[in-house]
């Protein structure tokens, strides 16, 4: 079956389709991402990379991305500008990132004031791995398991 095309009017979803399907029918609507402009071999570079990061967080393998940007930006003169500013938009992206830990790690002491360190970073660590109430991600959608895609 092909895609369903629908449009926004009111606040509600309008389908102005043909089909084939009975009456009653209860079709899932997902948002349409019209993907990005990788060519073949990057998309399979990008997959081959997130493969082997995948691998090495599984065995604590750990490096700051920060670090890894700022080896981008020491090869930054042969990049061309649109590769700098994703580089400078995905710093951004974990600039926030981090900056959302430090409000959580904040929330969590001031719920736990008599916690060490130590375990406010374990419970900052559970947040992350449990995610209460975001079990599956932070937008509705299918839960997709990560270990079978870059296994």
């Amino acid at each position: 079956m092909s895609p369903l095309r629908a449009r926004v009017e009111k606040g509600r979803l309008v389908i102005d389709e043909p089909t084939s399907l009975p009456k009653g029918t209860v079709v899932d609507l997902v948002a349409d991402d019209e993907g990005d402009d990788l060519t073949d071999d990057e998309r399979r570079a990008l997959r081959d990379a997130l493969s082997t990061s995948w691998k090495s967080a599984q065995t604590d393998q750990l490096r700051p991305a920060s670090s890894i940007l700022d080896e981008l930006v020491d090869v930054g003169d042969s990049m061309p500008s649109s590769t700098r500013s994703i580089a400078d938009a995905f710093r951004t992206t974990l600039d926030l990132f981090d900056a959302g830990l430090d409000l959580m790690r904040q929330n969590l002491r001031r719920s736990h004031p008599a916690a060490s360190d130590e375990q406010i970073q374990m419970l900052l660590q559970q947040w992350l791995l449990e995610r209460p109430g975001s079990e599956s991600g932070d937008c509705p959608g299918r839960a997709i398991d990560l270990s079978a895609r870059f296994a």
